[in-house]
């Protein structure tokens, strides 16, 4: 096949999108939607509609489906994510991508019909060259759907709502990508039975099958992970403290309680793991997606404490980490205590200390005689922590403690003066430890969004404190808790395991391979039947 034949073949493939009655509704049903990113802005505190016209607090929003959320969240952020996650993933990745099978199903079955099957293949062309340019007519119909509305919406939301988010332009190459499986196994069906009906009904079956049973494997295998795990904390408690032996003893009980199981339990597995393997993994589609922009756009600066999985995603106002002095972004503050510091000239004027040490403690038994060991309280740990700055002399007044909360865990704060400072403690308790989060200001610091603002006269110390707590407040909004270290839901785990250097189950690399050979295999095989029919 020539190049003027390749060119002629892709624009009649591409005239017959346009000439399709469904495409051109489903794009005027498309511009609607990215009309509605124009007409709704997405401001810094409120939803606005028609540039003001009415306005919704995001506080209101947000209780109005029940969420109660920490001052200082990025309210615009979520909101945006979660409209751009409903519009691309679920009414196009899921209800769109169903209507453009339904839509594009006829294009190999039309063509085998008596009577259209006699003038198309009179013409000097392969019937592999007309075949494939059926399966292009099917990707040109969706990569204009897609690629209009990803960069509407972009479009839309940098007008509208000043918010710069290009990120939303990868929803395009993960709609094509997904469409181009289901599609080939689509131009299948249509040439076995030259049906559009069994086409249509066919493919929607396969592209719900494989999502379901992608989910399943990826459930169960989270279930087996988290009980390996759970095997394993359990030995390493009341085992021999040799983490290698336990680790394989662990491992063993867990073998041997699979092999326990009923033999159709084992069954049903081997064969969802052969389903697994040998099908085309549809739901790795927004998984590559999410990979794909980490990976351009970086992964966002993050400072994690790796034995409670803590971690800091945001640097305080006005502050720089101080220690440690390396600028790792992996610490132990089990060892060294993470600094972040403002500085005015040679002058520090506010510093915020993260910390963390056990609450397991040995106290004397009620007999005297010997000790056991016991748990340290939230209180209790704010009790040691006060009463050691007193015994320091650095407690200048009154010490204020009320309850609080640093990502939805319970804390205790307490507050006093010392030497022209305000301190303020948070300390909370999990797990094994206990994590002080210290910050101090001086009384004449003002964090940096805070230093416009002009106040009446004697209103600056008053001013000072509140901006200071505020301040406070919206760092710990960026203080967040790994309830879970070991295993996290299950598509969180997947996500973390679909790496290049994976298992195959789990591996980017085996899921683009597998899916692309099953695309040739669907395509060879519709060639090898169409090359059979007689007309």
């Amino acid at each position: 096949m020539n190049g003027p034949t390749m060119r002629a073949l892709l624009l009649d493939a591409f005239y017959q999108v346009l000439d399709n009655k469904i495409f051109r509704l489903l794009l005027i049903l498309e511009f609607g939607i990215v009309a509605a990113f124009f007409l709704v802005g997405f401001r810094e505190t409120e939803v606005q509609v028609l540039w003001g016209a009415w306005t919704l607090p995001y506080e209101d929003v947000f209780s109005f489906f029940g969420q109660k959320l920490s001052p200082g969240s990025d309210l615009q952020g979520m909101l945006v994510q979660r409209v751009q996650s409903l519009v691309v993933e679920t009414l196009s990745g899921s209800i769109g991508m169903i209507v453009c099978l339904s839509a594009t199903a006829f294009f190999l079955p039309r063509m085998l019909e008596k009577g259209a099957a006699d003038i198309v293949f009179a013409k000097p062309v392969s019937r592999f060259a007309l075949m494939l340019s059926r399966y292009a007519s099917g990707l040109f119909f969706v990569g204009i759907l897609a690629v209009v509305g990803t960069f509407g919406i972009w479009l839309g939301l940098l007008v509208s709502s000043g918010y710069n988010d290009p990120g939303v332009l990868w929803g395009a190459l993960t709609l094509v990508y997904l469409f181009g499986i289901l599609h080939a196994f689509s131009c299948f069906v249509g040439v076995l039975t030259r049906s559009t009906v069994a086409a249509i009904l066919m493919s929607v079956v396969f592209f719900m099958g494989t999502g379901c049973i992608h989910g399943t494997w990826t459930a169960v295998s989270w279930g087996r992970e988290s009980e390996a795990a759970d095997a394993l904390r359990v030995q390493m408690e009341a085992g021999s403290g040799d983490e290698a032996a336990d680790a394989a003893k662990a491992a063993k009980d867990a073998q041997k309680a699979e092999d326990e199981a009923p033999w159709i339990l084992r069954a049903l597995l081997g064969v969802l793991d052969g389903l697994h393997y040998a099908l085309p993994k549809t739901s790795d589609a927004d998984v590559l997606t999410r990979k794909l922009r980490k990976a351009v756009e970086g992964e966002p600066w993050r400072i994690v404490d790796d034995e409670t999985r803590l971690s800091i995603t945001e640097l305080p106002g006005g502050m720089e980490v101080v220690e440690p002095k390396n600028g790792a972004l992996h610490v132990d503050l089990g060892k060294a205590a993470l600094v972040f510091a403002a500085r005015e000239g040679e002058t520090e004027k506010g510093r915020i200390q993260l910390a963390r040490r056990t609450r397991v403690v040995e106290r004397p038994d009620a007999s005297g005689k010997g000790t056991r060991t016991r748990k340290l309280s939230t209180q209790q740990a704010l009790d040691e922590l006060v009463e050691r700055a007193r015994r320091a002399g650095s407690i200048v007044g009154d010490v204020t403690v009320e309850k609080t909360e640093v990502d939805g865990l319970y804390a205790l704060a307490a507050r006093w003066s010392e030497a022209g400072a305000q301190r303020t403690v948070h300390v909370m308790t999990f797990g094994d430890w206990i994590v002080e989060i210290d910050a101090r200001y001086a009384a004449d610091w003002q964090p940096p969004e805070s230093r416009t603002r002009a106040g009446p006269p004697g209103s600056s110390a008053r001013g000072s404190i509140e901006q200071q707590a505020r301040h406070l407040r919206l760092f710990l909004t960026q203080v967040h808790l790994a309830r879970q270290v070991d295993i996290p839901d299950p598509n969180t785990w997947y996500e973390k395991r679909f790496t290049w250097t994976a298992p195959l189950s789990s591996n980017i690399g085996f899921s683009i391979g597998s899916s692309l050979l099953f695309v040739v295999l669907m395509l060879g095989l519709a060639w090898w039947k169409l090359q059979k029919i007689e007309f």
